[in-house]
């Protein structure tokens, strides 16, 4: 999030050539870091939720403060999950986290409302970009499947061997055409 938004979004090693305002970490595509952040994101609400089980003492300030760090901390993986704009990768950790959350949630109606609100508050502020690649899933849909059979159409050309390692971009040139853009 510091490279994406401080740092002129930039790679590990160098300027991105690819997914240029998106979050993707240390990985090539947007859709690993959302899958890892969605697993960190189930993870620390089970871990939260756990925790704020009622309990028959008091709970200390030190365990308080330690529950809020850990919201902190969840509302930065939510930030960053929806910052990579990977549709899938988001609709499956929020199913995934609302699934774990449902049971809890319905005898704490009152607390339920408000984590649904400040998910709805993220969505608004950081969710640009995933908004306009949710309205574009028609015309994406139709150049990933012309996409595949042309991927289709490289694989059959060579399928016991294949063209090499790490040299699908210069393959794939064998087989590219219109409407899927280089």
């Amino acid at each position: 999030m510091l490279s994406l938004n401080l740092l002129g979004d930039m790679g590990l090693v160098g300027a991105k050539t690819a997914y240029l305002g998106v979050a993707t970490g240390t990985f090539i595509g947007r859709s690993a870091l959302a899958t890892f952040l969605g697993m960190g994101l189930v993870l620390g609400l089970a871990l939260l939720l756990n925790e704020s089980e009622p309990k028959r003492r008091k709970d200390t300030t030190d365990e308080r403060l330690q529950r809020v760090i850990k919201f902190i901390g969840l509302m930065i993986i939510l930030i960053a999950l929806i910052s990579t704009q990977s549709r899938m990768g988001i609709a499956a950790s929020l199913v995934a986290a609302f699934a774990g959350v449902l049971p809890w949630a319905r005898s704490r109606r009152r607390i339920s409302i408000w984590s649904e609100a400040i998910v709805v508050v993220i969505l608004i502020r950081y969710g640009d970009g995933l908004w306009q690649r949710i309205t574009d899933i028609a015309q994406s849909r139709a150049t990933r499947i012309e996409l595949y059979v042309q991927v289709f159409e490289l694989i059959r050309m060579r399928p016991i061997f294949g063209f090499g390692l790490d040299s699908f971009p210069l393959a794939y040139q064998l087989v590219h055409a219109p409407p899927v853009t280089a």
